[in-house]
């Protein structure tokens, strides 16, 4: 699970605002646009406390997400995927 804080057709950097304000964004590439994701969580409750922490620090819009190696799947799936032994 991470948080997608914004997305843009142009790169930014990370290091300067509005993202300087949480530690360790980082983004992704797909296609034309930059999809720019804080946080690497384990579960959909840490994600979502990210998440919470991530709006109080201007990113209104920002959601969780969750990804499959490079392949983005739905936080769903990404359930399932933690159950599995």
């Amino acid at each position: 699970f991470t948080v997608q804080l914004s997305v843009s057709g142009i790169q930014k950097s990370t290091s300067e605002s509005p993202f300087d304000a949480i530690r360790g964004v980082f983004f992704v590439k797909d296609g034309r646009l930059y999809r720019y994701l804080y946080g690497r969580f384990g579960s959909r409750d840490d994600a979502y406390k990210a998440l919470q922490e991530a709006r109080q620090k201007g990113f209104p819009d920002a959601f969780m997400v969750a990804y499959r190696g490079t392949a983005r799947i739905t936080l769903d799936e990404a359930d399932q995927a933690l159950k599995k032994p």
